[in-house]
């Protein structure tokens, strides 16, 4: 993973990477609740809002995308 961030329920944590996927992991089931992304370059770097509502996400191409966390069913 080369981009790292809590979400600020503390419960999950998000990762991104050279595999251009969007993880959202549950360190204490040890197991990821979502997987999606499939972003035309690798991630470099992600924040996610203080609301926990919305996901910035930094290509290596230099672009930035925006991601609503709600549309992912839940795992946010």
């Amino acid at each position: 993973a080369r981009a790292v961030a809590w979400l600020p329920d503390s419960r999950r944590i998000l990762s991104g990477g050279l595999d251009r996927t969007l993880i959202v992991w549950d360190p204490q089931e040890g197991r990821d609740v979502y997987r999606g992304g499939d972003l035309s370059q690798a991630i470099v770097d992600a924040a996610v809002s203080a609301d926990g509502l919305d996901v910035a996400v930094v290509l290596a191409d230099g672009s930035l995308r925006v991601y609503h966390a709600e549309s992912w069913a839940g795992a946010v």
